[in-house]
């Protein structure tokens, strides 16, 4: 799973939470799950595509245009493996846009039904 990163000072004021829920909002708008977007770019199905594809991706299919240091947030996030150097996991990331929805949805039921 994906851990917390430590944000380098001049990224300090990006919060990740925001930049997800900008991108969460921009999916949620669309219908549609995150990963069969990225999924085109990776051919082998290997959960990585380059990080060059990954801001292709939220800007022509979702709409979300990313100022530098939000990309340099995401990016140190979610493209950190040493072994796929300028890759980005788009499965680790889809799973953070696409489990936010299913928690809310469960604290919503919990909320009406568990009282």
């Amino acid at each position: 799973m994906v851990s917390e990163e430590r944000v380098p000072a001049d990224q300090a004021s990006v919060s990740i939470k925001h930049i997800e829920d900008r991108i969460r909002n921009a999916v949620n708008a669309k219908k549609v799950r995150c990963t069969e977007y990225f999924k085109d770019y990776d051919r082998l199905r290997t959960g990585y595509i380059t990080s060059a594809q990954f801001e292709r991706c939220l800007d022509q299919l979702f709409s979300v245009q990313l100022s530098q240091p939000e990309t340099q947030v995401l990016l140190s996030k979610y493209g950190n493996n040493p072994q796929q150097r300028g890759m980005v996991c788009y499965r680790d990331f889809c799973a953070a846009i696409d489990a936010s929805e299913s928690s809310s949805v469960a604290t919503i039921i919990n909320y009406l039904f568990c009282k």
